[in-house]
């Protein structure tokens, strides 16, 4: 039983980097299909001005993809821990995985900053920057999801860290799935996926107990 629980989450996490890498690379095409023209032959001879003022101009764009690639590939590091865990949290994984995880969603806080500085501060944007230091939260805490981490009472029991856990999780997955259907490119698919990733997230850690159990 234990066995087929960890291959069932071994895919999971195989399916979350598949969703994270379809994201990085439809939100490529359709964010940074326009330079391609700036490449041309015609500007060959100026090519280190244009890379320089493409950089400077969209380089939160930039953030925001390879984020979403170094995300994929922690995910597929973590599907392959996920196998041999003897933890009772077979998502915990180990300080690479946490290192990646942090580096790619603080990625996604510059990306944010980003568009504050070249768009304007939006509440869609701002719970997208806060969401973004709850992962970096899980990351750095998920080894240990039973933490009290305050006395605030919540259906007569301490506030957890799993608590912090599953409102990202589901706040994440309203906020990709709420984006994507608002959004009529193609990097949309990969927001509807990221969504489902985030509801599955929100389900696999709703269903973990919030208090130890007595052995």
């Amino acid at each position: 039983m234990e066995t087929r629980k960890h291959k069932l989450i071994s895919y999971f996490l195989k399916y979350s980097s598949l969703s994270h890498g379809v994201l990085a690379i439809t939100y490529a095409y359709s964010k940074l299909s326009d330079m391609v023209p700036l490449l041309s032959y015609n500007n060959i001879s100026n090519i280190g001005n244009v890379i320089t003022s493409v950089w400077d101009k969209e380089f939160g764009q930039f953030a925001y993809i390879i984020a979403h690639i170094i995300i994929s590939i922690n995910y597929i590091l973590l599907s392959g821990i996920s196998i041999d865990s003897n933890s009772n949290n077979e998502m915990e994984g180990n300080l690479k995985t946490q290192l990646l995880g942090v580096l790619g969603h603080s990625l996604l806080i510059i990306f944010s900053l980003w568009s504050f500085h070249y768009n304007s501060i939006t509440s869609n944007m701002a719970l997208f920057c806060l969401l973004q230091i709850g992962m970096i939260y899980f990351y750095i805490s998920n080894n240990e999801p039973r933490r009290i981490i305050s006395t605030i009472k919540i259906i007569n029991r301490p506030l957890v860290n799993r608590d912090i856990y599953i409102i990202v999780f589901l706040s994440l997955s309203c906020f990709y799935g709420y984006t994507a259907f608002y959004t009529h490119e193609l990097h949309r698919y990969g927001l509807w996926l990221l969504s489902s990733v985030y509801l599955i997230l929100f389900i696999y850690w709703i269903r973990i107990s919030s208090v130890k159990t007595k052995k």
